[in-house]
């Protein structure tokens, strides 16, 4: 899409799709439960993605949402099998998604080519992944010291 019509309208169709995919998501999992995830997922991604989506807070929802909108598909189905409300996270979804986009617009805007672009948002995707992914261990660490 980008490669079609530029980052402006790829990017604002895309936050207009994938945001209510990923509330369908949320849904789908919260009423029908882990079988449907797995189905969808895949059992081993979704038993990776149980104890760190389990034990992390908004924060790190919120960074996910941010930094992780090509693998948020199935973070969304994730967080359907958690205890966040559906509203919690339909608000962090819808709102998360507007900065989300403006990033990934900024990334493929700046960039020389889509090429580029591509490459350049999986690396700053990856980076605050794994930064959001070091945050939520070391608070659960703390937590579990105190505890």
């Amino acid at each position: 899409m980008i490669a079609l019509f530029g980052p402006a309208v790829a990017i604002t169709l895309a936050y207009f799709v994938t945001t209510p995919c990923y509330l369908i998501n949320f849904y789908l999992a919260r009423i029908y439960g882990r079988p449907l995830a797995e189905k969808i997922v895949g059992r081993g991604a979704l038993k990776k993605m149980d104890t760190f989506v389990a034990n992390s807070g908004l924060g790190v929802l919120v960074v996910i949402r941010l930094f992780q909108s090509s693998n948020f598909d199935y973070f969304s189905y994730a967080f359907g099998l958690t205890a966040i409300s559906f509203k919690t996270f339909a608000v962090i979804n819808i709102l998360v998604g507007i900065p989300a986009a403006l990033i990934a617009y900024t990334i493929y805007s700046l960039s020389g080519s889509l090429t580029q672009g591509v490459i350049a948002t999986y690396i700053v995707g990856v980076v605050f992944a794994g930064l959001s992914i070091l945050l939520s261990l070391y608070l659960n660490n703390r937590k579990s010291r105190w505890s």
